[in-house]
């Protein structure tokens, strides 16, 4: 377990001090939401729900797939 938790601390050392990182992986899919929902959140979707139900999961996965590609592969 004190391998793991010093590989963590490493882990989040180099991540916190990469600024792109925090930028593209937390800011960027916040500003991204919020505008896409402010422009196409009140049109209709497929089955009656609103478009913005289908953009805040599409967001997330966005977010999640830029974390798990790019800021893994630049440790």
């Amino acid at each position: 377990m004190r391998a793991f938790t010093s590989l963590f601390r490493s882990m989040w050392r180099t991540n916190v001090r990469d600024v792109s990182t925090l930028v593209f992986s937390f800011a960027f899919p916040v500003a991204l939401f919020v505008f896409l929902a402010s422009q196409f959140g009140h049109l209709a979707g497929v089955d009656g729900h609103l478009v913005v139900d289908s953009i805040g999961p599409n967001v997330i996965a966005f977010g999640t797939a830029f974390v798990g590609m790019f800021a893994a592969a630049t440790n």
